[in-house]
């Protein structure tokens, strides 16, 4: 198999990932918005443990806020 530094790159993407291996696309990178229900389960994961690190990043203060800026966009 070859290293991911030899592979050359497809069209369309302008890098090799570090830790996977696989091409990073150029451009913006399209994510799925975050909405109500999303932010409600994760919100609910941080709860059931207090110490993972869903619950002590801010991850959910960041899916809250951001499910009340798509709210606001529709």
């Amino acid at each position: 198999m070859a290293d991911a530094i030899d592979t050359p790159l497809a069209a369309g993407f302008s890098a090799v990932g570090v830790m996977s291996g696989r091409p990073i696309p150029k451009g913006p990178i399209m994510s799925t918005p975050m909405h109500r229900e999303a932010a409600a389960r994760i919100a609910h994961a941080a709860e059931r443990d207090p110490d993972s690190d869903t619950a002590t990043s801010g991850f959910v203060d960041r899916a809250d806020a951001a499910a009340e800026r798509n709210d606001n966009d529709d």
